[in-house]
């Protein structure tokens, strides 16, 4: 309860786009640029916090609001005001980590949207339950207001082909598929932050979700799988990965580089996919890069390493359309989605990501691979053991 403030403040900051790992992700994005519902929510927590605890941070939060919201009112007539504490703004930390739900925020600006790089990235112990998704070990990256490498698809409804398949699926999510197939849904196919560290230059998280690809078990979510999928689609997005492992360190380089590297280990020969998805064209270049100038003011791009043989592929097709059943999609976009997928089938895999973000019109910094698993990435060495 007392982290509520700072869980909004880092992951629902008003004119910021949220963490994105549930339920309406594309819609409260909106509702928080237009200061709507879920700004409202946000704001109304933190009120009520302030008003009862005082809480600083709490009141940092609706400093940034700066409206009083007539529904928000705490009795008749009464309404709150707040002032930002220049000073709790001024020290706070650059990330932080919400190691009870499974997710850690890190930032450049926190509480400058529009000069903010922001990585969230989330690894649960309640794994894709009620309105969460199963995407344990997945990322969001937002730039300059914008979302730029973010979850994908359309909250069509609670429950319909769509959201099954293409918007709470693993494959609608930055993480990995493993011989097609994702995380269980229920509290079953769950993750969690094994470390966490955090200075000036860099952050760092691990997460561990060698647990989360396991058959769908729950009772609920067994018989709502079964309903909108055929038992050939349900075998073919869903099952046991036999996983010994799938840890994925995360490493932030402020202030525009991420680093992704992934220990995957299975029992049995896999085909391995590292997922990435924009809602613009990305562009493929020689090499297996990925090139995004689609949005404004912004330049980004990933290039995906690995021991063995890898192909990138982008298509701009869901799993399921998402404009059949609800007509407020009538009119919404295709979304891209990019896979760095293994050419044949192993027990370990490494996958060795760099991930850049600048402003538009400028040049990522060069990726020098050196050989023997050494990279060198503007004024960092990166050793990665790409051999399982």
């Amino acid at each position: 309860y007392r982290n509520l403030p700072a869980y909004f403040l880092y992951c629902g900051l008003p004119g910021a786009p949220m963490d994105g790992f549930g339920n309406m992700h594309d819609r409260a994005y909106m509702a928080y640029k237009d200061n709507g519902v879920g700004w409202n929510f946000g704001h109304a927590m933190c009120m009520h916090i302030a008003a009862a605890t005082n809480d600083p941070m709490a009141k940092l939060y609706c400093a940034q609001t700066n409206v009083a919201i007539p529904m928000l009112e705490l009795s008749a007539g009464k309404r709150l005001q707040f002032t930002t504490d220049t000073t709790l703004a001024a020290s706070l930390p650059s990330a932080r980590q919400f190691r009870e739900i499974g997710e850690v925020a890190m930032h450049t600006h926190v509480l400058e949207p529009k000069r903010d790089m922001a990585v969230y990235f989330r690894s649960s112990p309640f794994g894709a339950f009620g309105h969460m998704h199963a995407n344990q070990n997945a990322f969001n990256i937002a730039a300059r207001g914008e979302r730029v490498f973010y979850s994908s698809g359309y909250y069509t409804d609670f429950n319909d082909r769509h959201t099954i398949t293409s918007y709470r699926h693993t494959r609608a999510h930055n993480t990995i598929l493993v011989s097609g197939r994702g995380q269980a849904y229920g509290t079953e196919g769950y993750g969690w932050i094994k470390r966490y560290a955090h200075g000036d230059k860099l952050t760092y998280v691990c997460g561990d979700a060698s647990k989360a690809y396991v058959p769908v078990v729950d009772k609920n979510w067994s018989k709502t799988v079964d309903q909108f999928l055929s038992p050939e689609e349900r075998a073919a997005g869903f099952g046991d990965a036999r996983l010994r492992a799938f840890d994925r360190h995360l490493v932030f380089l402020r202030p525009g580089t991420v680093l992704i590297y992934d220990v995957l280990e299975s029992e049995v020969p896999q085909d391995w996919s590292f997922l990435l998805h924009t809602y613009k064209q990305p562009a493929i270049l020689p090499g297996n890069r990925l090139d995004y100038t689609s949005l404004p003011g912004i330049h980004a791009g990933a290039r995906v390493f690995a021991a063995n043989d890898i192909t990138l592929q982008v298509t701009d097709q869901f799993t399921v359309d998402h404009r059949d059943k609800n007509p407020r999609y009538k009119d919404a976009e295709n979304h891209h989605h990019a896979s760095w997928t293994t050419k044949e089938k192993t027990k370990g895999q490494r996958f060795f990501a760099v991930i850049q973000c600048t402003d538009a019109g400028t040049q990522l910094a060069a990726v020098d691979n050196r050989g023997g698993g050494e990279f060198r990435i503007g004024d960092f060495t990166v050793k990665a053991a790409l051999n399982p």
